[in-house]
């Protein structure tokens, strides 16, 4: 059950306190000569909700300012006097302020939001106006309520289920996440998550306050990040992006894309001999790889590590390589800390089956559930059998008439969208399959990523293929 809630922000005193050019000089000193005193500064609401998870990091004296703090170099450089500085104020209204510290000489600004003379979150003062919506583990701040669906709000509850289990997070876990809510900021666009968190990105986990701040309905990607490092509590900042990521990819997906979609292309690129399992353990080589070959890779073997070790023993493996930036253990990952490459190999062989779109189906022994000019959907116990001509659109039990798909938009840029829950897009070189409540990629068969390159056969002049029945989340129904 869903409840929309009203947020009180409680003023620091009875009476506004604008923040003046002294304070905000003083507050800037105090971030640049003694950080550790900054916690008068803030506001106390902006710090119990850093605080609320009880996530922490060691060496980082304030959690709240990840991210948005002033780098160690260029503090070093100022408080050594080899670089000046100048502090700005900006009033906004609403008892609301903006300090901007720049450095002209590296064309480097920091910016930090004051409400009254308290520093508050970022994420609070540009959501400050957005609708909340509570579900059971999640509270949403949402920007444009017609991208978003209670259906979604389902579909990340889910997850969340299925990763605490795997996580092994116990009732005490899961009571803290009931009570104090993971943050999840549903954005309209990247410029909207720029403001919020500085940087230009499609989504991301925001360390400082525990939050997805995304433009993804589900953001599985970025909430397994949050989940890990819940598990763990106390960690350090950095971990070798090789399990870092692989993890996040594994089990959460990237980018719009499910986790079978980009575990599938990960299986191509080890069995095709584009990747090779040392080009990922080393964290500047994996950096130096397209994120389009590193992440499914490093998906697909992460997957398999906790499959062959259990989640305790790989838990054991991550921490081990979580530190200081520089660490050895960040910066590598050893082969002799991995299992037999026979075993991996074996794996491998085995991961052709991940795809759940499979091409020239046969429809032999499937029922007819669906017949019309363009399309033939027939069912087996396991499978939709797929006869079509090029796409077709399946309506869902549930209508959300405000509600607004910006994947079918892409498809569709002069169309009305009507509801609809999946588009299923069929050629000779590719299907795909699209949850149109969510907008993403759910299942996938590409040609050019196939062992050997096998195209959708042609049957009758319509494109033949099927579908596992596990991709949807129940019976579909062309016709509503």
């Amino acid at each position: 059950m869903l409840k929309i809630v009203a947020l009180l922000f409680v003023p620091v005193s009875l009476f506004s306190q604008t923040l003046g050019q002294a304070q905000a000089g003083k507050f800037v000193d105090a971030l640049l000569r003694d950080p550790k005193s900054l916690t008068s500064w803030f506001e106390n609401r902006s710090l119990e909700t850093s605080h609320r998870l009880g996530i922490s990091y060691y060496g980082v004296t304030n959690k709240n300012l990840i991210s948005y703090d002033i780098d160690d170099s260029v503090r070093g450089l100022v408080n050594d006097r080899r670089l000046g500085y100048s502090v700005s104020v900006d009033t906004l209204g609403e008892d609301y302020a903006r300090v901007i510290f720049t450095i002209d000489k590296l064309n480097f600004a920091k910016t930090f939001y004051f409400k009254n003379d308290r520093c508050i979150s970022p994420l609070a003062y540009f959501a400050r106006s957005w609708t909340v919506i509570d579900s059971k583990h999640f509270r949403f701040f949402i920007s444009d309520t017609t991208l978003f669906n209670s259906y979604c709000v389902r579909r990340l509850e889910a997850y969340l289920g299925r990763m605490a289990e795997l996580l092994r997070l116990n009732e005490r876990d899961m009571r803290t996440l009931e009570r104090e809510k993971i943050y999840y900021y549903m954005c309209r666009d990247e410029s909207e998550i720029e403001r919020m968190t500085g940087y230009h990105a499609r989504g991301l986990y925001n360390l400082a306050y525990d939050a997805v701040v995304t433009t993804y309905n589900t953001h599985y990607h970025e909430l397994t990040h949050l989940l890990i490092n819940y598990k763990l509590r106390r960690l350090p900042l950095y971990t070798n992006p090789f399990l870092q990521e692989g993890f996040a990819v594994a089990y959460g997906g990237r980018g719009g894309q499910h986790a079978n979609v980009l575990l599938s292309v990960g299986s191509f690129l080890y069995r095709s001999r584009f990747v090779e399992l040392s080009q990922l353990l080393n964290k500047n080589d994996f950096e130096g790889l397209d994120a389009t070959q590193s992440y499914p890779s490093a998906g697909l073997y992460n997957k398999f590590l906790v499959e062959e070790l259990g989640i305790n023993k790989y838990m054991d493996l991550y921490r081990a390589h979580s530190g200081a930036p520089g660490d050895v253990g960040v910066m590598h990952v050893e082969p002799s800390e991995l299992p037999p490459d026979s075993v991996w190999k074996g794996y491998i062989a085995k991961s052709a089956a991940l795809n759940d779109v499979a091409p020239d189906s046969t429809t032999d022994n499937a029922r007819v559930i669906f017949e019309n000019g363009s399309c033939r959907i027939s069912e087996d116990s396991t499978s939709y059998r797929f006869l079509l001509s090029g796409l077709i659109l399946i309506p869902g039990r549930e209508h959300f008439p405000h509600y607004v798909s910006t994947k079918f938009h892409e498809f569709f840029p002069d169309s009305t969208y009507r509801g609809e829950k999946y588009l299923v897009r069929a050629s000779a070189e590719e299907v795909a399959v699209y949850d149109l409540l969510t907008n993403d990629l759910i299942a996938n068969y590409v040609e050019s990523f196939s062992i050997p390159p096998e195209p959708v056969a042609r049957v009758g002049g319509k494109f033949s293929f099927s579908i596992r029945k596990s991709v949807f989340d129940g019976p579909i129904s062309p016709v509503r």
